[in-house]
């Protein structure tokens, strides 16, 4: 017989709280957001309520905007061979960012 695996630890208990999150967003130039969580709601699912999508974990740490997302699939649609680097290059450029520290994005100063 298999046990049931444990729940994750990483998950807030339910009731209102805020955190921060980093995040990309080319429209305002944001680099960090204050998320609002209210009753039984995960992480993730307050951030897209926010307008933003994070990684599928329990608790993300860096999230895009659905307006910035939007944007790369329309410019896609109107040239397909605008490719995920192209649009990295002017996220970066945005951001005063080289390319390399992309990973590590935002910038800490």
């Amino acid at each position: 017989m298999v046990a049931n695996p444990p729940p994750p630890t990483d998950i807030p208990p339910p009731g209102n709280f805020s955190f921060p999150i980093k995040v990309l967003n080319i429209y305002n130039l944001d680099t960090l957001v204050t998320v609002p969580c209210f009753g039984d709601e995960l992480p993730i699912q307050a951030i897209l309520k926010s307008g933003y999508l994070g990684k599928p974990l329990a608790t993300p740490s860096i999230a895009i905007s659905l307006r910035t997302l939007e944007l790369f699939g329309r410019l896609c649609l109107c040239k397909s061979s605008f490719s995920v680097e192209a649009f990295a290059k002017v996220i970066c450029d945005l951001y005063a960012v080289s390319l390399c520290s992309l990973m590590s994005f935002p910038p800490t100063n």
